[in-house]
C-alpha cells in the first residue's frame, strides 16, 4: 500500500464517521442482502432514483468466485455513481436528499478505490489509479460545499490526502497544511470525529518526519479535549496524545534497550553502536507490520554490508506462533521478545511511547534515535543519509 493510498484509507475512515451521522453509512456494506440482477437506471423522479440507489446497495452478489464478485461490486458502484449524479443534477432535489446523494456518491468512490487492483510498479513511480483520482477530485470539490458539515469533513479528508502525498515525497507544504488544520479546529465545540482527524494527521506528520508539527497536533488534541462533551472519548484520546508525546521525546536521545532474543540470549542495543539500526516494534498478527516487511528485507539486503542492522521487537503473546513465523520467514536480523508476553503492557513498549504498531525508530552510529515512524521509501532515503561516513546530525525538524 502506497503512502498515497494510506492517506485515502485514513480519509475513508473519516468520511464514514461523518456520513454515518447523516445516513447510517457503512463503507463495508457493498451489497449483501437482497437477491436479484442489477437493475437499469431509471430516468424518473428523485424518489425513484433514491430508491434505486438503496436497492443497488442492498443487492446480493451472485458470482461464485472472487473475481466475479469484484466485477459485480464494481459494476454496482458505478451505477450508484450514475444515479447519484442524476440526483444531484436534478433542480428539484431537496437539501436532505442532496446530502444523502453526496453520501452515496462518496461511498461508491470509496468502494471503487478499495476494489481497484494494486499495481506495485505504478505505486513505486508515484502514479495513482483512476479510482483514486476520482475520489480525490470529488473530495476537493466538496471542500466548498454549501453545507458546512460536508465542507468541513471534506476539508479534513483533503488534508489527510495531502499528508499522504507528503509521505510520498511530493512537494506539499507541511506548514500550509498545519495552518489549515488550525483553521478547522478553531471552533467552540469539537465533534468526536475531530479527535480522529487530528490523531490521523499527527500520525501522518510523524511518518513524514515532521516531528514538530506532529507534536503540535498532539498538543492541540489535549487542548480541544477540554471542550469535549464526550468525556470518556476525550480522556482516551488525551491519553493517546500523551503517549505520542513520550514517543516523540525519544528523538535525539541515546537508545537504551535490554531484552531477550528468541534463542534465549540476552541482548543490549548498546552492542550495536557503530551501526545504523532500525528498531522495529511489530507482531505476527499486525497486518501493516507484515505488509512492510518486504521493504525492510529489501533495505536489509541492500545496506547490511554497509553497517545497517534491524532489531525486531515482537509484541506477540503467543511465543510459539512467533517462533514458527520467524523460522518460516527466515528473518535474518535480531529478533527480540518478552517471554511473559504482555503486548502493549510490556515495560519496554510503554517506555518508548508505543500505542500502535508498526512503530519504528532509526538509530545512528552514535547510538542516538534520529527518526521515528520510518517506513516505505523514507527508510531507504534515511539509510543513504546516515550510512555515509560523515557524521549526520539529528533531523533539524526534531523538537527536543
Amino acid at each position: 500500500m502506497t503512502f498515497f493510498r494510506l492517506g485515502l484509507v485514513l480519509a475513508i475512515c473519516g468520511l464514514c464517521s461523518l456520513l454515518t451521522v447523516v445516513t447510517g453509512c457503512n463503507a463495508e456494506k457493498s451489497a449483501s442482502s437482497a437477491q436479484g440482477s442489477t437493475p437499469e437506471l431509471s430516468t424518473a423522479d428523485v424518489a425513484a432514483l433514491s430508491k434505486q440507489i438503496e436497492e443497488l446497495n442492498d443487492k446480493k452478489l451472485t458470482a461464485k468466485d472472487d473475481a466475479g464478485r469484484e466485477q459485480e461490486m464494481r459494476k454496482t458502484q458505478e451505477l450508484v455513481l450514475l444515479a447519484a449524479d442524476k440526483l444531484l443534477a436534478n433542480p428539484k432535489i431537496d437539501e436532505e436528499t442532496r446530502v444523502k446523494a453526496i453520501d452515496h456518491k462518496w461511498n461508491a468512490l470509496i468502494r471503487l478505490v478499495r476494489l481497484a487492483p494494486e499495481d506495485p510498479d505504478a505505486e513505486k513511480q508515484g502514479k495513482t489509479s483512476a479510482e483514486e483520482a476520482r475520489f480525490v477530485e470529488y473530495t476537493k470539490s466538496l471542500t466548498t460545499d454549501k453545507s458546512s458539515q460536508i465542507a468541513n469533513r471534506a476539508m479534513q479528508n483533503w488534508i489527510l490526502i495531502q499528508l499522504g502525498e507528503l509521505n510520498k515525497g511530493k512537494p506539499v507544504d507541511p506548514q500550509a497544511i498545519m495552518t489549515d488544520i488550525e483553521k478547522l479546529m478553531a471552533k467552540e465545540q469539537p465533534a468526536d470525529s475531530d479527535f480522529q482527524f487530528l490523531s490521523q494527521s499527527a500520525m501522518l506528520l510523524e511518518m513524514a518526519g515532521q516531528y514538530d508539527l506532529a507534536l503540535k497536533t498532539q498538543r492541540m488534541i489535549v487542548q480541544i479535549a477540554e471542550k469535549a462533551d464526550n468525556a470518556r472519548l476525550a480522556k482516551r484520546i488525551v491519553n493517546s496524545a500523551q503517549i505520542a508525546e513520550l514517543r516523540l521525546s525519544q528523538l535525539g536521545k541515546p537508545a537504551t534497550l535490554t531484552a531477550t532474543q528468541l534463542n534465549g540470549d540476552a541482548f543490549d542495543i548498546a552492542s550495536l553502536k557503530g551501526k545504523v539500526v532500525l528498531l522495529d516494534f511489530w507482531a505476527t498478527w499486525c497486518g501493516p507490520c507484515i505488509n512492510e516487511m518486504p521493504n525492510v528485507v529489501e533495505n536489509y539486503k541492500k545496506y547490511h554490508d554497509q553497517g545497517f542492522e534491524v532489531v525486531a521487537y515482537s509484541l506477540d503473546d503467543d511465543i510459539d506462533a512467533l517462533k514458527t513465523f520467524v523460522e518460516k520467514e527466515e528473518s535474518p536480523w535480531i529478533n527480540l521478545y518478552n517471554p511473559e508476553g504482555k503486548s502493549f503492557d510490556d515495560p519496554v513498549v510503554k517506555s518508548m511511547g508505543i500505542n500502535s504498531i508498526p512503530s519504528t525508530f532509526l538509530i545512528d552510529r552514535e547510538g542516538k534515535i534520529v527518526a521515528i515512524g520510518v517506513r516505505g521509501a523514507r527508510l531507504g532515503k534515511l539509510l543513504e543519509q546516515y550510512l555515509k561516513p560523515a557524521t549526520v546530525s539529528v533531523d533539524s525538524k526534531v523538537q527536543r
